[in-house]
């Protein structure tokens, strides 16, 4: 069997894409968990793995592989069966079109919400000057200055009322997507679909889905679909730790009307 290792944390949407691939392709790997919020992303040893100081990392057989989508695409060509790839090249075109659409708009987008929602009353729970002294370890400049902006600006921050648009607009996409097949791309379960499943949980997680799913039935109807598959329930459902999922909900769900005022703007 592979030698698999993923460093990861249960709630990072990167890690639960890689984990879904795992799954879905009946891959077994050990499980390397690191503490986001205790930064130990930023400790030297992992830092020495993944110098962008985020996760996951995927380690097979001594090899350290990062970039969640770039790792998905590495897993298909190292072990090819069950593909989760079309064979069709318009169609994988099709669905590289959406992998990329979330490491471009939907992973920024996902972090400035749950930045505001959720992790800024965390940093600002340890004192304002220890907050901005732990971001400002935050190797990659352009998550730092979000970071920074979002803690000092909250809801108001620019990237978070962009964010929450990006996710609507995305949803609608999708739903058109959804107009006359199962999943994103054709009648086959791809990456495209366990790459967006996990910003789907986001929203779950945040109490957010009732604005942002309102109206879209078929996108609905899709994340109710993949959630009642055996890797989703396994790999994602029965990891997330209830202690983080109920502050996340309590502390999601009061910002609620926060996030229907953006939306209606």
């Amino acid at each position: 069997m592979p030698a698999l290792e993923l460093y990861q944390s249960t709630m990072s949407p990167c890690a639960q894409k890689v984990r879904l691939s795992l799954a879905e392709k009946g891959l077994p790997y050990t499980s390397r968990w690191v503490d986001i919020i205790a930064k130990e992303n930023l400790r030297p040893e992992y830092l020495a793995l993944n110098p962008k100081g985020v996760v996951p990392t995927l380690v097979h057989n001594g090899n350290a592989l990062i970039e969640s989508a770039l790792i998905c695409e590495y897993l298909e060509d190292a072990f090819p069966q069950p593909s989760l790839r079309p064979q069709q090249p318009l169609l994988c075109q099709q669905m590289r079109l959406w992998t990329r659409r979330v490491d471009e708009q939907l992973h920024p987008a996902t972090g400035a919400l749950v930045w505001a929602a959720v992790l800024r009353n965390q940093f600002l729970d340890k004192g304002l000057a220890e907050a901005e002294r732990l971001i400002r370890a935050v190797p990659d400049r352009t998550r730092r200055e979000r970071q920074l902006s979002i803690l000092h600006h909250a809801w108001q921050a620019p990237d978070v009322i962009a964010a929450a648009s990006t996710f609507r607009d995305t949803f609608e996409d999708m739903n058109e997507a959804l107009d006359d097949q199962q999943w994103l791309v054709d009648d086959g379960l791809s990456l495209a679909d366990l790459a967006l499943a996990p910003y789907a949980q986001s929203m779950k997680q945040l109490q957010f889905t009732g604005p942002m799913f309102a109206g879209l039935e078929r996108v609905q109807d899709w994340f109710e679909r993949i959630q009642q598959r055996d890797s989703y329930r396994v790999h994602i459902t029965e990891q997330l730790p209830a202690e983080r999922v109920k502050r996340f909900a309590d502390l999601g769900g009061q910002s609620v009307p926060e996030l229907e005022r953006l939306l209606a703007a």
